[in-house]
C-alpha cells in the first residue's frame, strides 16, 4: 500500500494574510473575514462550514454538528475569530437557528459558493489553494504549536489516527524544538 503524500499547506503568515484579505469596511468583506477566520481557526471542511448555524459559534468554540460520517465535535476558536463573526453578524443579523454563512438574500452557502469565495480571496492574497488547503494548514499549525496527534485528530473530526498522521511530515517546528531540548539533556549530549 502506498504512503499518502504530504498535503499542501500555508504557513502561519500566509494564513494570517489570507484571513485578513477581505475588506473589513464592507458587508462582503466582514463576511469573508468571519468565514476565513473560522476556517483557519477550526480547520473546518467545506460542508461543515456551510452547515453551521449562528448558534453553533460561541466565544470560545465552534460546534460542528454535521461532520463527516455524522460525527459532531467542538473545536476551540480564538477571540479574534469570534470578534470577526460578531462584526459580520452585526451588519447581517440573524436568529440563532439561521445559517451562519449565507448569501445576502439569506440563502445558506453552498459548497460551490464557499469554494469559489475561498479561491477568490486566496488569489487576492497571492496564494493558491482551497478550503481543504486551509484545513491542512490549521492541522500543521496545531502540531507545530505542540498539540499532540490525538488532539489534532479530535479537532479535525477524523475517525482514525492514520488519517491525521499525514500532517506529521509537514509539522516540523515542534519536532525540531523537542529534539534540540532532548539533546541538551546530559545523558543525550554525552551519547551524541
Amino acid at each position: 500500500m502506498s504512503q499518502p503524500t504530504a498535503p499542501h499547506f500555508y504557513t502561519e503568515a500566509q494564513m494570517i494574510a489570507l484571513a485578513t484579505t477581505p475588506d473589513p469596511h464592507t458587508r462582503v468583506g466582514l463576511r469573508g473575514r468571519a468565514l476565513l477566520g473560522l476556517l483557519c481557526a477550526a480547520g473546518l471542511r467545506n460542508s461543515e462550514a456551510c452547515s453551521l448555524n449562528v448558534a453553533d459559534v460561541t466565544p470560545t468554540l465552534v460546534h460542528v454538528r454535521h461532520g463527516k460520517g455524522g460525527r459532531s465535535r467542538r473545536v476551540p476558536i480564538t477571540p479574534n475569530c469570534y470578534r470577526a463573526v460578531c462584526r459580520y453578524l452585526a451588519v447581517h443579523p440573524a436568529k440563532p437557528r439561521d445559517p451562519l454563512f449565507r448569501t445576502f438574500a439569506g440563502e445558506r452557502f453552498t459548497r460551490h459558493r464557499l469554494y469559489k469565495l475561498v479561491r477568490f480571496y486566496a488569489r487576492k492574497a497571492g496564494l493558491t489553494g482551497t478550503v481543504h488547503c486551509i484545513r491542512h494548514s490549521a492541522a500543521t499549525l496545531w502540531l507545530n504549536r505542540g498539540l499532540d496527534l490525538v488532539r489534532v485528530k479530535v479537532m479535525l473530526g477524523h475517525a482514525f489516527l492514520s488519517s491525521t498522521e499525514i500532517y506529521v511530515g509537514t509539522a516540523t517546528d515542534e519536532l525540531v524544538r523537542q529534539y534540540l531540548a532532548a539533546m541538551r539533556r546530559p545523558a543525550m549530549a554525552a551519547a551524541a
